[in-house]
């Protein structure tokens, strides 16, 4: 009787230790981080919340305030008309993010753009008889366009679903677009006209800027709230004619400038240069898509 009371008691304490062993699984064993239940010892990863190094490519479309309305004396002042070409950054061309550190990130954008249209035609005088015989006609422009901008993140309040990136900063936009056109005339009694035509514009855009980001994982949208904007342009409409004539015998070399707001004079020098301050230039709309 107490050897049958021994073996129950060994048997079951043999199904008791198996129970609470541990259980081979294949490649992995029970209690390891291949289960579900696993509890890790460290912090688990954020993806919303950018650290130094991060990178991101970046599209904004801005949509300007218009005050045309209510200032359309100021507005239409010669004085402070803007060609803001400067700002074409902002107009759905990628701009590439850099994190300095997980509160401040600088902001680069570059647009180039290349024109060079040519036109060389013969008239032919046995349909369409008249004094030209020759003309030639070519322009040509180049544009380099870019932005620097700086971002501080204020704070990041978490949600479910996403996180809200509170922010400021601040941004330098320029652009550069030297343009060249080529007019030449020929007559048929040999008398000829030829103009070349330079200018070089230059826009300067300075702001400051407060926004905001709804932040998921590696995406987000937001928007930036322009306070104070400044723009600068020099030789918006100012151009540059060297002219070379040739009529009844007689040449002349010609050089002066010309205003497209006042295109009946000849200017032997000109300065040009318009600016306008406003507390409020518009709103940039923004989407982003992270990465190491």
């Amino acid at each position: 009787m107490k050897n049958y009371i021994f073996l129950v008691a060994v048997f079951c304490g043999l199904v008791q230790f198996n129970a609470f062993s541990q259980k081979d699984y294949g490649d992995y064993d029970e209690y390891t981080n291949y289960q579900m239940d696993y509890l890790s010892d460290g912090e688990l990863p954020n993806y919303r919340v950018r650290k130094k190094g991060d990178k991101a490519l970046s599209l904004y479309y801005f949509v300007p305030f218009d005050w045309s309305a209510v200032n359309a004396e100021i507005i239409s002042d010669s004085n402070t008309i803007i060609d803001n070409k400067h700002r074409v950054t902002e107009n759905l061309i990628p701009n590439f993010k850099y994190y300095l550190s997980d509160q401040s990130n600088l902001v680069f954008g570059v647009y180039f753009k290349r024109t060079n249209v040519k036109y060389l035609g013969v008239i032919d005088q046995n349909i369409a008889p008249g004094p030209i015989s020759n003309e030639k006609e070519q322009f040509i422009q180049t544009g380099v366009y870019g932005r620097v901008g700086y971002d501080y993140h204020l704070a990041q309040p978490s949600f479910r679903n996403f996180d809200i990136d509170f922010y400021g900063g601040g941004a330098l936009s320029f652009g550069l677009a030297p343009t060249k056109e080529i007019i030449d005339t020929d007559y048929e009694n040999g008398d000829y006209d030829y103009q070349t035509i330079t200018s070089n514009t230059f826009g300067l855009g300075l702001d400051v800027y407060g926004g905001l980001n709804f932040q998921f994982d590696n995406f987000s949208a937001g928007l930036e709230l322009i306070a104070l904007g400044f723009d600068s342009n020099r030789g918006v409409g100012k151009a540059r004619v060297k002219s070379e004539t040739s009529f009844g015998g007689t040449t002349s070399d010609n050089e002066y400038y010309t205003y497209d707001q006042n295109p009946g004079q000849k200017y032997s020098k000109l300065d040009l240069s318009r600016r306008l301050t406003s507390m409020y230039r518009g709103v940039r709309f923004s989407i982003a898509y992270y990465f190491k």
